[in-house]
């Protein structure tokens, strides 16, 4: 009687366990797995769980060190940039940004991924992966294209499927801010009132901090964007 019951158990068990899968992909229509081998579908969502892991942490450093990944020689005290120096504007375009962000995707899987090591079962051979980034005035837009090649006997299984990701961060928002700011300022006595006024519409709060004699710190914070469960900063000086 008490085995049946065990037997009762286990079988209710499995239920709920093919209902809970069922419903997963039922609701998560566009997550396909590759195939129906379990060892490349394991890599396959190893290789997804990285890239979901980065987007987000590349995005938070990037911004705190005001949109570098690498931090540049003109900058102060852990790794906040100058954007303007004796009234020269030297803030990086957009464009620049997007290509930091670019690195940083690719440094960061590498790094995440450690060349599919553990998969000691399968022959797994990465090529070069490719990043396209847009900033957004209130998202950014990541197209990730890394391809592998998994063999397991003597058969090949390519992914090589692009995964786009949408983050809802107002990372434009911010970088037009700072360029108001920077532009502004330029070759006068910084307005901190006016700075105020001027953002006071955007939801957005701004630290202003004496460096130095000459130096002004200031942390832009997007109240509406949180990654990390931290709101987005963009973080930068201006020598006077």
């Amino acid at each position: 009687m008490k085995k049946r019951g065990q037997l009762t158990i286990f079988i209710i068990l499995g239920i709920v366990f093919l209902a809970i899968i069922t419903l997963f992909f039922i609701f998560n229509k566009n997550f396909i797995l590759p195939t129906n081998d379990a060892d490349i579908n394991n890599v396959f969502l190893f290789q997804e769980n990285c890239m979901n892991q980065i987007d987000v942490q590349t995005i938070f450093k990037i911004s705190m060190q005001g949109g570098y990944y690498d931090i540049p020689k003109q900058s102060i005290l852990y790794g906040i940039p100058y954007y303007a120096i004796n009234g020269k504007n030297i803030m990086p375009a957009k464009e620049e940004i997007e290509e930091e962000i670019s690195k940083a995707v690719k440094n960061q899987l590498i790094s995440c991924t450690n060349n599919f090591t553990q998969f000691n079962n399968l022959k797994i051979t990465s090529k070069e992966i490719s990043t396209k980034v847009e900033i957004n005035d209130e998202e950014i837009l990541l197209e990730i294209t890394y391809p592998i090649s998994i063999t397991k006997e003597e058969s090949t299984t390519v992914l090589s499927k692009p995964k786009k990701v949408e983050l809802p961060v107002r990372f434009g928002i911010l970088y037009y801010t700072a360029t108001d700011i920077v532009n502004n300022n330029l070759n006068k006595e910084i307005c901190i009132t006016c700075i105020l006024e001027e953002i006071q519409s955007k939801n957005i709060a701004v630290d202003v901090i004496d460096y130095n004699n000459d130096t002004i710190i200031f942390v832009l914070t997007d109240e509406q964007s949180e990654i990390i469960e931290n709101n987005i900063e963009l973080t930068f000086a201006i020598k006077q």
